[in-house]
């Protein structure tokens, strides 16, 4: 088996990404947000909370790959490291009392 390079991980992953994020923006919009909303914002006291969702952009997961090491770790397998990206989808809380 050919070694990826660093360039050829880095775009398969956003490859990977690019096909997989409407997927996720859909679980994200109306499994997710929902569900922190019901089960989290509405126990919590905050009286102005704004709730922010977002899927990793591709920009930022290259940046990532190459700090964290990635490649190394994930070798030939861009699929599992999306898959098991810990910041893949993520969510901000935001008190907004005026």
């Amino acid at each position: 088996m050919v070694q990826l390079t660093l360039s050829e991980f880095i775009s398969e992953s956003k490859q990977v990404l690019d096909k997989q994020r409407e997927e996720l923006e859909r679980e994200l919009k109306d499994k997710i947000l929902g569900f922190v909303e019901e089960n989290i914002l509405s126990k919590i006291n905050i009286s102005n909370p704004l709730l922010q969702g977002r899927v990793k952009g591709t920009s930022s997961l290259s940046e990532k790959i190459i700090r964290k090491r990635y490649a190394d770790r994930y070798k030939n397998n861009p699929p599992k490291f999306v898959s098991e990206l810990p910041d893949l989808i993520g969510l901000r809380i935001v008190d907004c009392q005026q």
